[in-house]
């Protein structure tokens, strides 16, 4: 298995101590080894950010002795907690007046993921890092939900402009974004990735939602049959990118019901067990010496391309070298998550009509025909046209 470096499995042992019902000596024995081998604060601090964990690491800095992490750590720590708290308040006021606005039009909507997850998951909305505002609207009604946005001052974010996209992004795509100065909402279509692929009806999901209590309001988001496994395909999608959304799943899987409903056909069971591995390696999660869930060799495979090295802290810049190398890399990871290269076709069909360069190739509707042909180019000029620029 690849080596990491410890700054990383510092914040993991930060994060399962977070998360953990229980502190055991063991857990805080192994923190403090990993914590005292750690010799880039910087790296572990940044990593924090990276990973939207540091409301956590200092829940979990607050449990293991004394000096174990640097003060001078801790105070950044302490300084971005604050900044994000101040951040999710101003999220937390434009996510009510949104579902307001889109109340009042007459357009149910479920929030995915966000402060009402936070608010469920650890009693408090902001000890999960904020990002976007994802919102899951039904897709007969999203030209509406559209125009509401519009009016409230928010622009389309691959075009910059207030046009609604096209019948042939929206029968193919699952989200589109918006921004409004620093906010971004992402208005979904689907939960899924794949259309080809059944999946509830937006009446059924809103049907089995539930309303977490927030400011004094009730905010509709995904009921509990619904949540994980969109949390589970969203991590395995993303490569768990996030530490967050790790710790996500672990505080989901507490409840006996949900772990035991994890199951399905071999392909969801590729996400499963790669996850519950990952729990098990990285926060603790499962019996001491129990076996993988998984394929050991795609294991090692997954944890050298994405963590080994600086992976777990770096981005490469949009357009390098090194960004492409890693995008090859998920898309190889996503395909085995698929199923496999016989699933290679169709893989490759559903990259072609991803509308997602649109607005690098405006086709009229007329032509849109010619889009999933036209894509690679638009593919190479959004990616690499900028970085050369």
């Amino acid at each position: 298995m690849p080596v990491l470096q410890p700054e990383f499995l510092a914040l993991c042992q930060c994060v399962r101590l977070a998360v953990s019902p229980t502190t055991s000596p063991d857990a805080l024995r192994a923190a403090g080894q990993i914590l005292q081998q750690v010799r880039d604060w910087d790296a572990f601090v940044a990593g924090a950010a990276r990973h939207r964990v540091e409301p956590l690491v200092l829940r979990g800095a607050a449990v293991v002795a004394a000096g174990s992490i640097p003060d001078s750590a801790v105070r950044v720590l302490q300084t971005r907690v604050r900044q994000g708290t101040l951040g999710g308040l101003k999220q937390l006021g434009e996510l009510l007046r949104l579902l307001g606005e889109l109340t009042a039009a007459g357009i149910p909507a479920l929030v995915i993921k966000g402060l009402p997850l936070s608010q469920k998951l650890y009693g408090d909305p902001f000890q999960r890092s904020a990002g976007d505002i994802d919102l899951l609207v039904p897709p007969d009604r999203y030209a509406e939900a559209h125009q509401v946005l519009i009016s409230a001052g928010y622009r389309r974010l691959d075009s910059g402009d207030a046009e609604l996209p096209s019948q042939v992004v929206q029968s193919h795509c699952k989200d589109i974004s918006y921004r409004r100065g620093a906010l971004v909402i992402e208005v979904h279509l689907r939960l899924g990735d794949d259309p080809s692929q059944p999946e509830a009806s937006f009446a059924d999901l809103w049907h089995r939602r539930e309303e977490i209590a927030l400011a004094g309001g009730r905010v509709p988001c995904l009921g509990q049959a619904d949540l994980l496994p969109y949390l589970l395909e969203h991590g395995a999608r993303h490569g768990w990118d996030r530490l967050c959304w790790l710790a996500d799943i672990a505080l989901l899987l507490r409840d006996p019901q949900q772990r035991q409903s994890l199951g399905g056909p071999p392909v969801a069971g590729r996400q499963i067990g790669h996850t519950l591995d990952l729990l098990h390696l990285w926060l603790g999660d499962g019996e001491d010496g129990q076996g993988l869930h998984s394929d050991p060799r795609r294991l090692d495979w997954f944890l050298a391309a994405f963590f080994a090295g600086r992976r777990w802290l770096d981005r490469p810049v949009r357009g390098s070298w090194p960004w492409l190398l890693r995008e090859l890399r998920a898309r190889r990871w996503r395909l085995y998550l698929a199923g496999g290269w016989r699933q290679g076709p169709h893989v490759l069909w559903q990259a072609l009509l991803n509308p997602v360069d649109q607005a690098v190739l405006p086709l009229p509707e007329r032509w849109a025909f010619l889009y999933p042909l036209l894509r690679p180019l638009g593919w190479v000029l959004r990616n690499f046209g900028r970085h050369r620029g």
